[in-house]
């Protein structure tokens, strides 16, 4: 019996370590599919580490293809700084000029002021003498206004002719090379 007990032993034992070795075998395809799992990330990881790679690289080129454009620009810029300061010295003058020229078209204006002053107050006098008188004013008065407003549109044109001139300067100066 001792036999018999010894060999139902050992089959117990058999079929205990039979379904423990199934569930290693589980455990084991488990493993391996986490494995693969894993693998398949890292490849995708370092497919992307190289794609980053090979963008640094691209940025470092153009960084450099950047910097070179970039010291050509300055010296480009420092020309035209230059020659924009001569343009804005030359400009300076004339402005100078133009603005003698304003001065004397205001000490105009304010001498036709005062000539207004003046008709004001010798309206001011003929209303009381008549109706017609004043009308006469009224229309000596229309004159003057006429007279004011030709001037300031003959100055605003002066204006627009110096701006116009200006710019052309400006434009003119840009387009030529040293």
């Amino acid at each position: 019996m001792d036999v018999e007990k010894t060999i139902q032993f050992i089959l117990d034992q058999q079929a205990q370590s039979a379904a423990h070795q199934v569930q290693v075998d589980a455990n084991l395809a488990q493993v391996a599919a986490h494995l693969n799992e894993i693998t398949t990330r890292v490849n995708g990881v370092t497919a992307r580490q190289e794609k980053t790679d090979k963008t640094v690289a691209a940025i470092g080129l153009l960084l450099q293809v950047g910097m070179k454009r970039l010291g050509r620009l300055e010296k480009n810029t420092e020309f035209k700084i230059n020659a924009l300061i001569d343009a804005q010295q030359r400009s300076e003058a004339r402005i100078d000029a133009l603005a003698k020229a304003q001065e004397r078209s205001e000490s105009a204006i304010e001498a036709l002021a005062k000539a207004q002053g003046r008709s004001d107050a010798a309206i001011e006098a003929l209303a009381k003498r008549s109706e017609s008188a004043i009308d006469a004013l009224a229309k000596a008065q229309q004159r003057n206004e006429s007279a004011i407003e030709a001037l300031i549109d003959t100055q605003q044109r002066g204006d627009r002719k110096l701006d116009r001139l200006i710019e052309a300067l400006l434009k003119g100066t840009n387009g030529k090379r040293r």
